[in-house]
């Protein structure tokens, strides 16, 4: 995938898997323009969540990330939630 000013969201359904969410996320990091990224029932676990968390670290303009579907247990959440600014608590 090159770069494409014009591709905003992205959707996958089915199919994906770990291999697929790497290169995903390798392609997305040249395209600062896509800020949704649906990725359902795609068979992606920890490796693939892993590399997507990474993108993540590397994109500002992201608003939305889903992950329905895939099997990424708690390492693959963590990847992923570790990317998120932390939020100032009321103390």
């Amino acid at each position: 995938m090159q770069s494409n000013a014009y591709i905003r969201a992205i959707e996958v359904l089915g199919g994906l898997g770990d291999n697929g969410a790497i290169h995903l996320a390798e392609a997305l990091k040249y395209n600062s323009n896509v800020v949704s990224v649906t990725i359902s029932n795609c068979a992606v676990r920890q490796m693939g969540a892993s590399a997507l968390a990474a993108w993540l670290r590397s994109s500002s303009n992201v608003v939305s990330l889903c992950l329905r579907g895939c099997d990424i247990r708690d390492a693959g959440a963590e990847d992923i939630a570790g990317t998120t600014p932390e939020q100032p608590t009321d103390d």
